[in-house]
């Protein structure tokens, strides 16, 4: 195994994402998964899911990284909480066309996908995810498990609190706070068409 291993709990959609980026920041030597359906998940070949979370004890050991790549922001805090408690090396995933200010502040487990921006001064907490395009701009507060969605945008000193989701497309303008646990929702295109 590569000295540079990295482990990913979830293999859906997103945690296979995680992986191509992690793989594609060059840091990582290999790559494999762990995920409570195993062993009857069906993936694509090249994908090497070696156990259940609840087997996590047994592996750790042999990686130098470990990332929670699951959505749901309640699981997510769940699985990196039991991560700590176990002294697991928590790690954040960078994809190459993602840019990270030097002067921000990002906590550990984060992900932040391609062409996703964190600006200047902005605060990320513990296992945030930055999907495509999304922006947490200059003093923006993305606080513990907080999600944004493909191209969710948050201007300038506005506020995620801790478990907030902004789902694809939504936009926060400057100063905006989001209560914790809350889900903003986009306008449907159906919607749209209802009024046309």
């Amino acid at each position: 195994m590569s000295h540079t291993a990295l482990l990913i709990i979830g293999v859906g959609g997103f945690g296979r994402s995680v992986a191509e980026a992690a793989m594609l920041s060059g840091k990582w030597g290999c790559v494999d998964f762990v995920d409570d359906s195993y062993p009857h998940q069906q993936l694509p070949a090249g994908y090497n899911v070696i156990g259940h979370s609840a087997d996590l004890p047994k592996f750790l050991s042999k990686y130098t990284g470990v990332v929670v790549a699951i959505g749901n922001n309640q699981v997510r805090s769940e699985k990196l909480a039991s991560l700590a408690k176990l002294g697991a090396p928590i790690v954040n995933i960078y994809h190459p066309r993602a840019f990270v200010s030097e002067q921000a502040e990002v906590g550990l487990g984060t992900m932040v996908m391609a062409g996703a921006i964190i600006g200047a001064h902005a605060q990320i907490g513990l296992g945030c995810i930055l999907n495509p395009n999304a922006v947490a701009d200059h003093d923006s507060i993305m606080e513990d498990y907080s999600h944004l969605g493909v191209g969710a945008v948050m201007a300038g000193t506005s506020v995620l609190k801790t478990g907030a989701w902004l789902r694809a497309g939504v936009a926060l303008t400057y100063g905006d706070v989001v209560p914790e646990r809350l889900i903003v929702e986009p306008v449907r295109f159906t919607e749209l068409k209802s009024h046309v």
